[in-house]
């Protein structure tokens, strides 16, 4: 049936698109809603819907965000923010209920593909690296004046993936493939897999660690132990608890040693307890603080209902411009925190919202022993308290996408 084919290739390209090239995603989204609309079957989808409740609270989400539409100022922001939360709208009603994708039968290829994906995004990042390093060096030797050299920064950090992402994104990215690499791992390994699962779990590990994002790397190690942890408690096989302590050492090792994790954990609980703050620095913590302390104060001051989903950014900016935060207000940043982020458009009752929604899919995860989609809601919402995921199109597809997936690795036929 060309409606299966269309959805099977759509979904593979919505995949590969969601971190390789973001630009066509809007293809593969609209192909999937008219094949939606194609298959009509209305019974089915609604069927299908009521049998998996848990991937309906985005769209109720996205409704709230709707309401505060209602009462905001800055209407054009608004739309603007709207159509890019649209994902959280659409993908978790039309996915669960696309007749032609059957995504228990082609699971294996689609994780394959997702972790591929990762892969090459890993390989483009670093052999760019090499060649912007390379290239500079060569100017060095040439004796040509700059007035600044990256030098070993290509390979870490921003500069070595903001082309295609900004890293904090991409490292959850990747912890939600290794997620899926390990949910395999228990399983038999026929013959020559069992190394290639090993490699794979090493270089989505480095991977995240070449990204250097503090969150990042934070679930790295709470996915690889909580891996290790499970399988040594349910199937008593010690090897899995090893090779996990091992891992989390090795990688906390490399984050000591090479990426300078003492001075930048010392510089982060220093800024934390300092009551005076540089208003200039453009240090991404000291930036974070700016925008907690802003959206803090904001959000005491707020009605229940908030400031309305367009004007989070305008109100913002003038609590910046109050408290002489000028990096902040000059670098136009945000919340950097969804809980802060909805608090400030729908107020306590938008983040009374979030905060219950988690607390189902906790609730849910673990009543179904759906241990992949219990560490995702986990470390997802560790993400949320440093970045503004409803905020940016990377953020939204995350939450949107990757709930559907992850949730679908263990699909029970009924909740």
């Amino acid at each position: 049936m060309i409606e299966r084919k269309l959805t099977y290739y759509a979904f593979t390209g919505l995949l590969m698109s969601s971190v390789l090239l973001k630009p066509i995603i809007p293809i593969f989204f609209i192909i999937l809603c008219l094949v939606w609309l194609w298959e009509k079957d209305w019974s089915f989808k609604l069927n299908s819907l009521k049998k998996h409740p848990t991937l309906l609270t985005l769209p109720l989400l996205y409704l709230l965000f709707s309401i505060g539409m209602i009462y905001t100022d800055n209407v054009d922001y608004g739309l603007q923010k709207m159509e890019t939360k649209l994902s959280l709208l659409l993908l978790p009603i039309v996915l669960p209920s696309l007749k032609s994708l059957n995504f228990s039968y082609y699971k294996r290829t689609f994780t394959r593909v997702f972790i591929a994906t990762i892969f090459v995004a890993a390989m483009i990042c670093i052999i760019r690296a090499i060649y912007l390093y390379s290239f500079e060096q060569m100017a060095i030797q040439r004796g040509e004046e700059r007035a600044f050299f990256y030098r070993g920064s290509y390979f870490y950090g921003a500069l070595l993936s903001n082309f295609l992402m900004h890293p904090g994104y991409l490292a959850m990215y990747a912890n939600v493939a290794l997620i899926t690499v390990l949910y395999q791992f228990k399983k038999q390994h026929p013959k020559g897999t069992f190394f290639l699962k090993i490699f794979t779990i090493l270089f989505l590990s480095v991977f995240i660690l070449l990204l250097y994002s503090a969150t990042g790397i934070i679930v790295l190690l709470i996915v690889l132990m909580s891996f290790a942890i499970r399988y040594t408690v349910l199937e008593k096989k010690k090897i899995h608890l090893i090779f996990g302590l091992l891992a989390a050492f090795v990688l906390s090792s490399g984050i000591y040693f090479f990426y300078d994790g003492k001075l930048r954990e010392q510089f982060f609980f220093r800024a934390l307890s300092s009551s005076e703050h540089n208003p200039n620095s453009t240090e991404t913590i000291q930036l974070r603080i700016h925008a907690w302390k802003a959206s803090q104060a904001l959000i005491d001051k707020a009605s229940f209902f908030g400031y309305g989903t367009g004007d989070t950014w305008d109100v913002l900016a003038k609590e910046y411009e109050a408290r002489g935060y000028n990096a902040a207000l000059l670098e136009e940043v945000n919340s950097h925190n969804t809980f802060y982020q909805i608090a400030l458009a729908l107020g306590y009752f938008g983040l009374f919202a979030l905060v219950l929604i988690f607390v189902y899919w906790i609730w849910f995860s673990w009543k179904k022993q759906h241990f992949p989609l219990f560490l995702w809601v986990v470390v997802t919402a560790l993400a949320f308290t440093f970045e503004s995921y409803f905020n940016t199109q990377d953020g939204v597809i995350y939450t949107s996408l990757f709930l559907f997936f992850v949730y679908s690795l263990n699909q029970q036929d009924d909740e």
